[in-house]
This record gives C-alpha cells, sequence and structure tokens, in this order.
C-alpha cells in the first residue's frame, strides 16, 4: 500500500483494539517521553490483563474471548509458563474506548488493579505518553508481525511520540459503508424523475437498480409509502422548478461524494418535509466524514490540514488545534468552514442525519426513517433484520400523534417496587431482561448493566415514579419542559410525565417519566422493515465533491501495551507475537444465541489475529491477509472496505488513505464535533432553525478552550 499522508484532525473513532509489542525485552523505559523509566510498577500477580471495550455477546467480544481461551490452553497444555509466557484475563471496561477510566488509573498509579494491554486507538497511547506507561516495542519485533505499509504509520503521528517508537500495533482496521434501503432510495429517485429530474443515460447502474427494486417490489414500496405519506408536502408545485434548477440530472456520482450525495438527499427532503424525524442521510461519525472530506481537499497533504504541525504546540502533542477555531481567516479555519456549512445545510433542510454518542443510523434505516446510513464496514449486521417472529420490531407512539419514541434512548421502566431489602429504585426492562437502576448512594451495589444515576433523580423517581409502568424518555427537540409540565413542541400536546432532569453524572441529556398509558406499542409490519434482500451496501463517498480527490478513510482497533514489570513485560510481547504468528487449526468459535448454539469452523491453519477479525467483520492489516485469498470468505460490507483498501496499493487509482491523528486532545475534539452536529440537528428538528457555523464552532469552543 501507499504510504499514508495523514490527514490532521485529531479524531479517534468509536471503534478501537489493541496495540501491540515485540519480542525483544526492552530494559528501561522505551517510551512515555524519559527514555529512561517508567512512572510507576505495577503489581506481579502472575496473570496479563487485556481491557477491552467488547461487551461478551457482540462478535468481537466472542472472538477475542475464544482467541484469549485458545492461548491460555496452548500455554497450559505445553508448558510455556516456564518460557516467560503467562496466562491472559479479559477485562471488560464498561465505556467502551472513553478514555476516562485509563486517566483515572494512571492518576492514581494503580499498581494492584489495572492492565497489561488495552484494545484502544493510539490517542490512548498519547495519554499513556503523559505518564511514562508506555511499553515500545523495537522495530526489529515489530517488523515480524507483518504490517501492511499502509497501516504502519500509526505510530508516527501519536501526540508526544517525538522518538516515533512502536507504541501501538495494528490489530483490526475497517472504514466506511453506506448501507442502502433500496426500496426508499428509488422511490425518491421515481419521484423525482416524475417531476422532471433526468438519469443520466451512462452513469445510472445503482440509480436504475435502486428505481427497479421500488417499481417491482409493489408491497415493500406500499410500507415505504406510508411509513412516509404523512410527511408529504402540499407544496410541491411551488417548489419543484427549485429541486429541478439544483438537480437537473441523477447519476451514479449521488454516491461517490458528499456535495452530490447531499444536494439529492436534499431535494428528496424538500418532497417530505413535514416530519423533521424523517431523513434521508444518517452519518453515524460526523468526525469521520469531516476527516474523509479534508484528506479529499487537501491531497492528504498534513501542512493543508485544518489540524497542522507545530512543534511549538507542546501540551496539545505537536499540533495546532486553536487557529481553525479562533482565527476566522486562516487557511485552516478556511477549509473547515467550507466542510461544515454543507453539512449544515443539509442539517437545515431535514435531510442529513446526525449520530454518534451511541445513536447509529441503522436503527432508523431499518424502519425505513433513513434511506442511507453512513457507518462502519464492522456494524454490517446491524443495518438490516432477520425475520423474528417472536421479537417482532415495535415503535412506541404517543398516543393520538404521529411522534415515535426513540427507541436507541428510550427505556422502559418496570412497575415492580423493590423490597426494603432492594438497593435498586426501579427497573429497566429490555426484552427478557431486567435491570436496575441505582442512585448514587448506592452506586456500589450496582451490577454490570445496571443503570447508575444521580442521588437528586433517585429521590424524584422513588417520590413519583416508583410502582408506574411506562418509560424513561430523553428530552430531546421533540418535546418541550416549561411550568413544570412535559409538552410536545409539535401540536403543544401535554403528556402525563415527570421531569427528573439531567439524570446522568457527567452527561447534559435532560430525561423524563412518560407513564405507559400515553403511548401505544405498535408491532411495525413486514413490508415496513428493512430486511437483508432489502438492502444494500456500498462504499461510502471517497470525494468532497467531483473534482476532489479519493479518500479511503482508515479506522480499527490497535493493541496498546502498557508497562507493569520485568517478568509481564516479556510476557505481553510474547502474548502480541502469539496472536500474529501462532496457527490455530481448523479452530472453532461457539455461539449461545435464543438457547441454540452456533458453531464457526476456521478450516485449516489461520493466525489468531485473522480468526479474530474473520468473526468480527474486521480486516487484518498484514500482508499475509492481503496477499491470501481471504478476501472471498468476506460478507458484503468488509469486502468493501477491503477493495477499497486495496485501491491503495494501486498507484494509477488516485485513491488516498485517510487516517486519524493521535493526541490527547484527540476524544474531546471528536466529542465536541458529534455534540455540535447532533446540537444542529435538534434545533432543525424543533424550529426548523438555522445552526450558523459560527455557532457550531462556539459549541466546541465550549468544550475545548481550557485545553487549547
Amino acid at each position: 500500500m501507499k504510504k499514508i499522508n495523514k490527514i490532521l484532525l485529531g479524531l479517534a473513532p468509536a471503534a478501537a483494539l489493541i496495540a501491540a509489542s515485540g519480542l525483544s525485552a526492552a530494559c528501561g523505559h522505551t517510551g512515555g517521553g524519559s527514555g529512561t523509566s517508567y512512572g510507576f510498577d505495577q503489581t506481579d500477580d502472575g496473570k496479563l490483563v487485556l481491557a477491552s471495550g467488547f461487551s461478551n455477546t457482540n462478535p468481537q467480544g466472542i472472538a477475542l474471548k475464544a482467541v484469549v481461551d485458545a492461548y491460555n490452553k496452548w500455554i497450559k497444555d505445553n508448558n510455556k509458563q516456564s518460557e516467560g509466557y503467562l496466562p491472559v484475563e479479559v477485562k471488560i471496561l464498561a465505556n467502551g474506548y472513553n478514555t476516562n477510566t485509563l486517566r483515572s488509573d494512571l492518576d492514581a498509579k494503580n499498581s494492584n488493579d489495572f492492565y497489561n494491554m488495552t484494545l484502544n486507538y493510539p490517542a490512548a497511547a498519547s495519554i499513556l505518553s503523559q505518564y511514562k506507561m508506555n511499553l515500545a516495542i523495537s522495530k526489529e519485533d515489530y517488523d515480524k508481525f507483518g504490517i501492511e505499509n499502509g497501516f504502519n504509520l500509526g505510530n508516527d503521528l501519536i501526540g508526544g511520540n517525538t522518538k516515533k517508537e512502536k507504541w501501538v500495533v495494528p490489530l483490526s482496521r475497517s472504514s466506511e459503508m453506506l448501507s442502502v434501503a433500496k426500496a426508499l432510495v428509488g422511490k425518491f429517485i421515481k419521484e423525482l424523475k416524475d417531476l422532471g429530474v433526468k438519469i443520466s443515460e451512462k452513469d445510472n447502474t445503482k440509480v436504475n437498480e435502486y428505481l427497479k427494486y421500488y417499481t417491482d417490489n409493489t408491497n415493500e414500496a406500499k410500507g415505504v409509502d406510508e411509513t412516509w405519506a404523512h410527511a408529504k408536502t402540499e407544496k410541491l408545485d411551488e417548489i419543484k422548478g427549485k429541486i429541478l434548477e439544483a438537480l437537473p440530472e441523477m447519476s451514479d456520482q449521488i454516491f461517490r461524494d458528499y456535495s452530490s450525495m447531499i444536494n439529492f438527499s436534499i431535494q428528496a427532503k424538500k418532497m417530505y418535509n413535514k416530519d423533521p424525524l424523517l431523513n434521508v442521510i444518517g452519518f453515524d461519525s460526523l468526525p469521520n466524514v469531516i476527516n474523509t472530506m479534508t484528506t479529499s481537499l487537501t491531497g492528504g497533504n498534513i501542512n493543508k490540514g485544518y489540524i497542522k504541525p507545530d512543534e511549538d504546540k507542546i501540551t496539545t502533542g505537536g499540533f495546532d488545534y486553536a487557529t481553525f477555531l479562533k482565527d476566522a481567516n486562516s487557511e485552516q479555519s478556511k477549509l473547515f468552514k467550507k466542510m461544515v456549512d454543507l453539512i449544515l445545510e443539509g442539517v437545515k433542510e431535514g435531510a442529513v442525519w446526525i449520530g454518534g454518542a451511541g445513536a447509529y443510523g441503522s436503527n432508523n434505516l431499518v424502519k425505513y426513517q433513513l434511506a442511507m446510513s453512513l457507518g462502519s464496514t464492522a456494524g454490517y449486521e446491524h443495518t438490516f433484520l432477520k425475520d423474528d417472529k417472536e421479537n417482532p420490531l415495535t415503535n412506541l407512539k404517543i398516543k393520538d400523534t404521529t411522534t415515535l419514541l426513540d427507541n436507541q434512548s428510550t427505556l422502559e421502566v418496570s412497575n415492580k417496587k423493590p423490597n426494603a431489602s432492594d438497593k435498586w429504585i426501579i427497573q429497566i426492562k429490555s426484552g427478557k431482561y431486567t435491570n436496575g437502576v441505582y442512585g448514587k448512594d448506592n452506586w456500589a451495589s450496582a451490577k454490570k448493566h445496571d443503570k447508575k444515576i444521580t442521588q437528586e433523580a433517585a429521590d424524584i423517581i422513588k417520590k413519583q415514579v416508583q410502582g408506574q409502568e411506562g418509560y424513561l424518555v430523553e428530552l430531546s427537540s421533540t418535546f418541550e419542559y416549561k411550568n413544570n409540565k412535559i409538552s410536545l413542541k409539535k401540536g403543544n400536546k401535554e403528556l402525563d410525565a415527570v421531569y427528573l432532569g439531567k439524570i446522568y453524572e457527567g452527561n447534559e441529556k435532560e430525561y423524563f417519566f412518560l407513564k405507559k398509558s400515553e403511548v401505544n406499542e405498535e408491532i411495525v409490519s413486514p413490508n415496513k422493515i428493512l430486511n437483508q434482500d432489502d438492502a444494500d451496501w456500498i462504499s461510502s463517498p471517497l470525494a468532497f465533491d467531483k473534482n476532489a480527490k479519493k479518500a479511503v478513510f482508515i479506522q480499527g482497533p490497535s493493541i496498546l501495551p502498557i508497562h507493569a514489570n520485568e517478568k509481564e513485560d516479556k510476557a505481553t510481547k510474547l502474548f502480541i507475537n502469539w496472536m500474529f504468528q501462532h496457527d490455530l487449526e481448523n479452530f472453532k468459535i461457539e455461539k449461545v444465541s435464543k438457547g441454540k448454539t452456533i458453531i464457526t469452523t476456521f478450516d485449516g491453519k489461520q493466525k489468531p489475529i485473522d480468526i479474530f477479525n474473520e468473526y468480527g467483520s474486521y480486516i487484518s492489516p498484514t500482508k499475509s491477509y492481503f496477499s491470501s485469498d481471504k478476501a472471498s470468505k468476506l460478507n458484503k460490507a468488509t469486502k468493501i472496505a477491503f477493495d477499497n483498501f486495496k485501491q491503495l496499493d494501486n498507484k494509477d487509482s488516485g485513491y488516498i488513505p485517510s487516517e486519524d491523528i493521535a493526541t490527547s486532545l484527540s476524544d474531546v475534539l471528536r466529542e465536541a464535533i458529534t455534540s455540535a452536529g447532533k446540537a444542529a440537528l435538534s434545533k432543525a428538528n424543533a424550529n426548523n432553525e438555522v445552526f450558523e457555523y459560527k455557532e457550531f464552532v462556539s459549541k466546541i469552543l465550549g468544550q475545548l478552550s481550557n485545553q487549547l
């Protein structure tokens, strides 16, 4: 693969995995800044701890456990502990890739309950360097892992890594894909065509495919029509001219660049502008979109990005995060504004949906509330629904309205009251599972999947909610809290509800309890659900517009080795080497689902890293993987990433790799951009108000100002 010219976004994606080590046991601290000593030693407890944000129930978590179990069995059966190998224990981090827990452990010099490796993005390695706790791997040992060149430069742009040491080892890679609801996109194409928009005579493969799917599948078309019918504009004749002027022709370019896609989405939404909660294109990660567009516009030139290298900016890892936010006349600011303005135009028109912070477009896509969803290729399994008669998909609709509750953020509350010995105040139901909600005074009693809320919210719930069925609902732009009452903004319908305020510490979102009597639970009919045959998966847009360079976004987890002590440091490097070089033969992974055991077999001899990635819908970042026939076994989404990554090998393809930079500000900036995007969406949903660029920047500055 071509060498990556990194784009400076300082943003780390929401998925992440391990950073690795080699075999040469280094004496002293070869990472972390001093070059001579580590921040602190960890207690030698005879085992390695691998911290992961993957749950035991998702494919990545299942695969990780299976591979680690195989490793532990191997060292036991072959007496490998005599050679320095140690058993590995997987520690699940409840907050995924959030680095707050990491910082807390480092601040406390947690020597008894820390870990030897973590599955995270390189930004976490930048944090480790501030505490002199990176366990660096020698170049000699790192080279043995056979990392493909295009994935091999992540260490070079870690803030604080002035010596370009190997603080992370790429484990898994994915990219972005576009999941398409064929019938809904086809509906828009047909109706725009009926208005007079032409279809390209040459570049029309996907346009005609989706149009044909809508016209041929009359039952699915009926479901789509019914889902969107209430949102249809009554002023189509008035806006027809503007639509034709903005979109004279439809071609497959709609799906190749962001400018064309957002323009198409805006024109489609104009025909159905009466419901702001129905959107055309959804972005799971706004930072990733901005990252890709930046690379596209700058040709991958690191010095032309909106975040530029500046060796004087020591506190922010040698990168200038301030200029694009504070100097409106700077080239950095002009570039950032160009991209954000395009996105904000789509948000203002109701065409663009912004996700992040646990919200994924696929949840709307599968109910035809979204036509296209842009997200990670690793999320393929969530972009369609399988037939499940036992657990049908339901909508929660407020009675006598068309308003649906957000299934992603709404929690069902049981009417069960606690016994005198119980510490929870209410219970939350999710399918067949029930979990408790605990006030701060009783957080110590909460288990992994229980909810922890403020004591103030707990006191309100105890007095006004306990014993009642209903829902915990986020006070989004759909609702209004005024004069101690909750009402719908649209129609001003007052609801039988209890305002709870900010129930989670450190989270600005407000919530209320809505009584079950206010809600109808409706089973979604089969023709209003996106099944696998109803969906398509294609590459995400790679360019800002049709004239810009094509940028392939690279994301995914790495192994970050952390110093512990001499014995465990050696064992950490041995484990990482095993992941890349050992062979597992005819390996099986078992998954128990709905009482049934599903066995997946990996034929022949395969590396643990490849088994983990295949099961978890990732791509291995190794030369051996890209020279193998594994592409033939990939699902449709992972094949998209593979094909785009392969294009990076072709010097004539014009494809440029785009990868995040990693500093201690990475996560903060990512969260700030996401928050600003969601604030723009909320404002547009509430009153069709325009969220200006200045307001967008101000929102980001509010979260970053004290760190710039």
